[in-house]
This record gives structure tokens, sequence and C-alpha cells, in this order.
């Protein structure tokens, strides 16, 4: 999946293709909350993940879910649950939810490539350990990339934890969405506690691998010799010194395959993706304001929603398994 800033930089540009000034005024107020919501299903992913910290069980699989089933309904329903909200409330899960359509546009755009150029990771398969490293440094490479190009920002000086920080707990909007949005649709229960253990999972995560000095890096980079898991974690950190003898963005526009099949050729390269993916995402956007504001309905509302997953970018009601791909890290 495309990584922290990548999400944030799209969540910014579509935020200025909002159609209406006092919607696009409502997360300028709390642009961190909208930063966070961009990170959409992904911070469940860090629950748990800090190794002095584990806990009796996580709710990592919660992500995984998110990602892969009833993906428009979940869209359709929450923003159904939106516009019943009081105006405190409905402002802070605007926000939120307006940020998680962001992650949804860009994610299920992205990801067919992430994993064709860096490669599918099989927990069964210990031949395909090294393609999650691979998988996490090319999203960080692009993260870095597009933030210094679009912001002459060094990824290695920008603390990405501090943009996702809303405060030391969740908005209640947003845990009580959650908790209704996983009993209605998913049949799962969890706690106001466990979300916000996640949440603040996910700033303790990426506060750790915030290394300016790069002092971090050569430790792990190190003990990578050692540890597949210490490899994998000096992959997640930022760096400046990235070899550019790679087409990370395919500008010269190489086909490449959909992962679930060969056959399905593209020439994208991944700023065509992203810029699509913003285009999709305001419109989006737009499209829940106009539902919210009763000048369409939920029939409307559901074409910019389609049940499609987050990883493949196709139906989430079928199986799409991902088994084509060629690491741009073993392409010389």
């Amino acid at each position: 999946m495309p990584d922290v800033l990548t999400h944030i930089l799209c969540a910014e540009e579509a935020l200025q293709g909002i159609a209406k000034d006092e919607y696009k005024t409502y997360i300028d107020e709390n642009q961190r909350l909208f930063n966070l919501g961009a990170q959409g299903p992904d911070i469940f992913f860090y629950h748990d993940i800090i190794p002095w910290k584990r806990r009796r069980h996580n709710i990592q699989s919660i992500g995984r879910l998110l990602h892969s089933k009833e993906t428009g309904r979940f869209f359709i329903e929450g923003i159904k649950y939106l516009k019943n909200q009081s105006w405190e409330r409905f402002k802070e899960l605007f926000i939120y939810l307006s940020g998680f359509m962001c992650h949804f546009g860009l994610d299920s755009m992205a990801h067919p490539y992430i994993y064709y150029h860096g490669g599918v990771y099989n927990r069964e398969k210990t031949e395909t350990k090294i393609y999650r490293s691979y998988h996490k440094r090319l999203e960080i490479i692009i993260d870095t990339i597009l933030l210094k190009e679009k912001k002459g920002i060094d990824s290695t000086a920008h603390p990405v934890y501090k943009e996702i920080d809303a405060g030391e707990k969740l908005p209640d909007a947003v845990v009580d969405f959650y908790r209704y949005i996983l009993n209605s649709i998913y049949k799962k229960t969890t706690c106001s506690v466990t979300i916000n253990e996640a949440y603040n999972d996910m700033k303790s995560a990426l506060k750790l691998l915030h290394d300016p000095y790069g002092i971090k890096s050569c430790i792990f980079r190190a003990l990578g010799n050692f540890s597949r898991e210490a490899q994998y974690i000096n992959s997640a950190m930022y760096s400046n010194k990235i070899d550019m003898g790679y087409d990370y963005m395919n500008s010269r526009h190489i086909p490449w395959s959909h992962p679930c099949d060969k056959n399905e050729v593209y020439n994208y390269s991944f700023y065509d993706i992203f810029s699509r993916a913003v285009r999709e995402s305001r419109d989006m956007i737009n499209a829940s304001v106009e539902f919210i504001e009763g000048k369409i309905d939920v029939f409307a509302l559901s074409k910019y929603f389609p049940n499609i997953s987050y990883i493949s970018g196709r139906s989430a009601e079928k199986d799409c398994k991902l088994r084509y791909y060629m690491p741009i890290f073993e392409s010389r």
C-alpha cells in the first residue's frame, strides 16, 4: 500500500477540489484529523506492533477486513450515519471520513502497482519474506520522492507522526462510528479503549521510526544481516540515500501486469496513478456533500463507492490471488 506521506499528499490535493468552501474550511481547521483519516484502516495494523508493549490480543485483523470486505457499503452506511449526527460530531466525522475516502481512492489504484514492483509476501512461503521488505522499501522511497518534488522537504527531517496527531485520543465521534460500523456491517465488536490503543500505537511506531540523523537506520541495517525483522524495520525508515538507478515511479512507462492477471497490462507511471486517485477522491467527497445536502439519493451516491478491494482494485466479492510480480529491486 502507499505509505503515510503519499496518502497525506493525495488527500491534500483532493482537498483543493472540494466544491463547497464551507466543507473545505472544516477540514482546514483540523488538518491533522483529515491526515489521520487518510490513513484509512491502516491504523489497525499498528495495534500491538511495539514489541515491548505486547498485549494479550490485537485487532490487526480488522485492518485486513476493512481493506477487503464490504468496502463500498462501509462508506454508504458511514455517510448515512454521518448525516444523522449532531453538529460538532458531524464536523469531526466528516473530516475523518473525507480523509478515509482518499485512502480508498489511492489504495485501490496504487496497490496493484506496489505489489507488482515490490513483490508479494506469503507468510507460508519463507522464500517470499524478502518481498515484505521490498514492498515497504518501495513505499518509503515513493513517499520520499513525492515529498521532495511536491514540497521540497527531505523525508528524513520530517516528523510524519506529527502530521497524524489528532490529540491524546480519537474524537468520540470517530470511535463511536467505528463501533457502529464494525458491528452493523461486519458483526464485530470492539471497545473504545482498544481503538484508541491502535491510534496511539501508530503514532508511537512512526515516532520510533523517525530517524533524522540516520543513527537508528545504521543500527538496523547492521542487524539486518542477521534478522529479517530488523531488515524490515530498516526498510520502513526514511532515507535520502536512494539508488536512483531504478525507475521507482515508472516514468519511462514500462509495461507492467496486474498481480492477479498477467494478461492485464498497463504502462501507467505512479504519477499517473496518483493524479487519477486525487480526482477520484475529490469526486467521492463532493458526492458525499451532495448526499448530505439532499441533492442526490443513495443510489446515485453508491456509484462513487464501488465494492472493490483496497488490495487489488477488483471486486471485493471475488477471490483475486496476487501471484504475478517483478520486484524492481531485482531488475538488474
